[in-house]
């Protein structure tokens, strides 16, 4: 006997920081629950990322030991600095709407800044999904930070936007290692806390959701037969 199965697999991208405008008195704003979120994935209904942003806020501790040994964030072409924070813009992505799982692809990048060099991590992918954010880096693809979602409030905003706060960030071993490299710096640990994420992506307009998966056609059991009949035949 012949089984028939679909199987949709919901991609994703994921952002950060609000952009202006984006907002109203009517936003409604909830909070996700990890176990909602681990459940998030095939036959969840995603939508394609048009638009919005990410902001890589630092957090004041971090901030100020950071800028004790002259390292700052650097603006990049497609992204830019703002006090404590890096913005930078999403142009594409997959995301579930009700409650941010997914991921964002950013058009700039995350620069670091100290001793005359730089290190950047450019094409910017936030992933909610994996929890994670990562860069490319000479050529290859590298995680930046680590994330934790626990209390991801997530608002729909008007005209098919969607934001999402509380995310915060750790620094993974990797990036720990490649910045102390490339700076001439000790001043990165692994786990150190970089601080929070705000995102807000905008979703294509009349784009139909990720198709749920088609349910098994039933088995026969063992002595027994089916058949199917077609009207008019």
């Amino acid at each position: 006997m012949r089984r028939n199965s679909t199987v949709a697999v919901v991609s994703g991208v994921c952002l950060t920081l609000a952009f202006a405008g984006c907002g109203g008195s009517d936003s409604k704003s909830t909070t996700a629950t990890p176990k909602s979120m681990k459940n998030a994935g095939i036959g969840s209904q995603g939508r394609p990322v048009v638009g919005g942003s990410v902001t890589f806020t630092t957090n004041a501790e971090t901030e100020a030991r950071l800028a004790k040994d002259g390292i700052k964030f650097a603006p990049a072409k497609s992204s830019s600095v703002k006090g404590s924070s890096v913005i930078v813009p999403v142009s594409s992505g997959s995301i579930i709407v009700s409650n941010l799982i997914g991921s964002a692809h950013g058009r700039g990048s995350v620069v670091f800044a100290a001793n005359g060099k730089k290190v950047a991590y450019t094409n910017i992918v936030v992933n909610t999904r994996l929890r994670r954010v990562s860069g490319v880096v000479n050529g290859k693809r590298s995680q930046l930070y680590h994330m934790s979602i626990n209390n991801l409030k997530h608002a729909n905003l008007n005209g098919g936007s969607y934001s999402g706060t509380g995310i915060t960030t750790t620094l993974s071993k990797q990036a720990a290692a490649r910045l102390n490299r490339g700076l001439d710096v000790t001043t990165f640990k692994k786990g150190l806390k970089m601080g929070t994420i705000t995102m807000v992506v905008v979703t294509k307009k009349g784009a139909a959701p990720v198709a749920k998966p088609a349910k098994p056609a039933p088995t026969a059991k063992p002595g027994t037969t089916t058949s199917t009949t077609t009207a008019g035949k």
